[in-house]
């Protein structure tokens, strides 16, 4: 799938949704690739003086923008084609940026928040011994009831950091896999190994009805690997012996770890 401008706006705004902001690069893209992308459909097209006079953008950038779409002057505004165009290589960048060195900053920048949630799961394991959720709610200690209540703003939390990890694999590509599944290049970013990719991309295709934590209950939150770091766990995971690319058993699943 190629991304357009609507999965650029999307993956900024689940950023910031999650208190953060993307890494100068992709921001700067997003911001003139948005700016460009709002004005009205209209025959004819903003000319470069109305293009400079928007406050958000700098002479720089549009100069730079022109020169990316291969536009000679501004003439060339008096069709929206070139608008179109434009738009289009500022996504491939943002994409190619997000693929690269942005990608990385941006986990970077996120992964505070997935250990956040990470250590809400394991205080919650730490205190509550094996016990069922309805004992620790009926005779179980200040602490046990309070880490046992703290884990659906954690679950959330990591849910979120997943679905941008979601959109990245599905929309921009970031991880590619020709063996296994796309719940599979996603559990590369939570996966310290080729072994644990496999075991987490089984339970990310599974279904969790009821457990407290969803699927965060079976998947180990240990990491939060950058791009980078999740397409080599990949590529170990492929030149490995290949184990088949299907949804568990719920027996399976039952065997996974439980935090």
């Amino acid at each position: 799938m190629v991304a357009n401008i609507n999965d650029v706006q999307r993956l900024r705004d689940t950023v910031q949704a999650l208190g953060a902001e993307l890494p100068q690069s992709l921001g700067k893209t997003a911001e003139l690739a948005s700016a460009i992308a709002s004005r009205s459909e209209v025959s004819r097209a903003p000319n470069l003086e109305g293009l400079l006079s928007d406050p958000d953008l700098t002479a720089a950038e549009i100069e730079g923008f022109i020169s990316d779409v291969g536009t000679a002057s501004a003439r060339e505004y008096h069709s929206s084609r070139p608008r179109e165009i434009a738009v289009h290589t500022l996504v491939q960048q943002f994409t190619e940026d997000l693929r690269g060195a942005g990608g990385d900053a941006l986990m970077d920048t996120l992964r505070p928040k997935f250990e956040e949630a990470a250590g809400a799961f394991a205080e919650a394991g730490r205190l509550d011994g094996g016990a069922s959720a309805e004992s620790i709610l009926a005779s179980g200690g200040p602490e046990q009831i309070e880490a046992w209540r703290a884990l659906p703003q954690a679950q959330a939390k990591a849910d979120s950091i997943r679905g941008l990890v979601r959109l990245m694999v599905v929309h921009f590509g970031v991880v590619r896999t020709t063996e296994y599944t796309e719940d599979h290049a996603q559990a590369a970013f939570f996966s310290a190994s080729s072994a644990q990719l496999i075991q987490a991309g089984h339970a990310f295709g599974g279904t969790h009805h009821g457990l407290r934590g969803g699927v965060w209950a079976k998947v180990p939150m240990r990491v939060l690997n950058t791009v980078t770091e999740a397409r080599a766990i990949m590529a170990d995971a492929e030149s490995g012996p290949l184990e088949p690319a299907r949804k568990p058993t719920e027996r399976e699943l039952e065997s996974l770890p439980h935090r």
